[in-house]
């Protein structure tokens, strides 16, 4: 992960360059369709149609909804092979690779990443062009004469959430990064990075702020914008990352304590299904009858796979009788060897009526994210937990036991385990971008790919 965080003194003078390119790119392609005149006295018509878009709700919308399209076909949150699922699974050995020599996942599958490395540029740049689209929303909502409050409330909300989450996603690869709030570019080309503790805090205070903006009903019933909950959610993993387990336990009990938006269901099968009660926050597919980027990535019915496939090591960690393996990782043999994919997403072509979205956050990992968490050995979770007395820890595992009971047994014919469970859990629990994080194999042997670093804070 070393080789990660010295992008960022590369790149923060390239941030510098590429937001005021990005904007003298929107500007030059608004005069040019525009005809404007330069002798016109007045805004330019690109200002006065940027801030028209937020004087009507639709497209306002659709403005956000933008937003949210470019996350999930470019950058981090992709679930395409340039996104992080794709290229940290194969960076942290959860993945063998089969593909063409010239994948750019090779570098990440070799552990042969350099500073010059174009598709780690690409992450960043489309990292900070996505917050760039965020704060124009933000601007754009907080600006509006005409938007009802409600809506210009929820825009707002909506647009500090995605400036969180992706500033979660860039300390978790790049370690300290700067934190952009504007788009005025004589304010980013001076732009400096932040050290991690402090990108943390910005990012609670944006999760606060949106909290206090979102509805707690879900605008949408397919669950594509988020509401309140899916900020505390969010803000439940910040806090664990941070090793604030008081926050994260209060944030997660407030998505898991309203059981009237979220539970498990009861088919284990159809977990990721749309319509599933545990979905917390999803990305819609392209075009109707579409599904998620995922299926598409890692699903292959014949051997040798296109792309990678699941370890067989971690096809092989589960326990005996986990309802996770049964269902949620798939085999594939040509007679003599056998591969193994993740079968979490299913469809992979167009259903004519959409049956699977990319899930960003998921009732599973915020039950990881609970009070459970301050009983966690520190080699597994990252959290660090200083006990005033013996009582005090007795009663911590108590509660750590009975939050995970529903969860273990639903999943697993062995029940309750005492500790986190093995990267099983992490791997399939989590939703897009999420598959495959570099705390799995944290613990295991030095190996030609081992991770050097501590990354289980890594969001999934």
């Amino acid at each position: 992960m070393k080789i990660l965080i010295e992008y960022t003194t590369a790149y923060t003078m390239r941030l510098r360059r590429f937001t005021a390119s990005h904007i003298a790119y929107a500007l030059f392609i608004a005069i040019v369709t525009s005809g404007c005149d330069f002798t016109e006295v007045g805004l330019p018509d690109s200002q006065l149609a940027a801030q028209a878009v937020f004087e009507d709700k639709a497209t306002a919308d659709a403005a956000m909804a933008d937003v949210y399209a470019r996350m999930r076909d470019n950058g981090m949150l992709s679930g395409n092979a340039e996104g992080l699922s794709f290229l940290l699974g194969n960076y942290t050995d959860e993945l063998d690779f089969y593909g063409s020599p010239q994948n750019s996942a090779v570098p990440f599958y070799n552990n042969a990443l350099v500073v010059t490395n174009s598709t780690v540029k690409t992450l960043w740049d489309n990292a900070y062009g996505q917050v760039y689209a965020a704060n124009a929303v933000l601007e754009g909502a907080t600006a509006s004469q005409s938007l009802l409050e409600a809506d210009r409330r929820r825009l707002q909300g909506e647009a500090l959430f995605v400036r969180g989450l992706l500033h979660l996603y860039l300390t978790s690869v790049f370690g300290d990064v700067p934190y952009v709030t504007t788009t005025d570019y004589q304010q980013n080309r001076n732009v400096s990075k932040l050290i991690q503790a402090n990108v943390y805090l910005k990012i609670k205070e944006d999760l606060y702020s949106a909290i206090e903006s979102l509805p707690e009903e879900y605008t949408t019933p397919d669950r594509t914008r988020p509401n309140k909950y899916a900020a505390y959610a969010l803000l439940a993993r910040v806090a664990l990352y941070a090793g604030d387990d008081a926050g994260a336990s209060d944030a997660a009990s407030a998505v898991l304590n309203n059981t009237g938006l979220y539970n498990y269901g009861q088919d284990v099968a159809g977990m990721f299904l749309l319509g599933n009660p545990a979905n917390i926050w999803q990305f819609s597919p392209s075009g109707g009858g579409g599904n998620s980027l995922e299926a598409i990535t890692f699903s292959f019915t014949s051997g040798p796979p296109p792309l990678s496939a699941v370890t067989a090591s971690l096809a092989n960690s589960f326990e005996p009788g986990d309802l996770r393996r049964q269902e949620w990782v798939a085999e594939v043999s040509d007679g003599m060897t056998t591969w193994y994919r993740p079968y979490k997403y299913r469809e992979e072509s167009n259903t004519g009526a959409s049956q699977e979205y990319s899930i960003v956050l998921r009732l599973g990992k915020c039950t990881l994210s609970g009070p459970k968490h301050a009983c966690v050995p520190a080699t597994l979770s990252g959290v660090r937990k200083t006990w005033t007395s013996s009582g005090q820890k007795q009663d911590c595992h108590r509660l750590q036991r009975s939050r995970r009971k529903a969860y273990s047994q639903r999943y697993s014919t062995r029940g309750v385990r005492n500790y986190l469970p093995n990267s099983a859990i992490v791997f399939l629990t989590s939703g897009v971008s999420g598959n495959w994080m570099p705390c799995l194999h944290r613990q295991r042997t030095a190996g030609p790919r081992m991770m050097r670093s501590s990354p289980c804070r890594m969001p999934s």
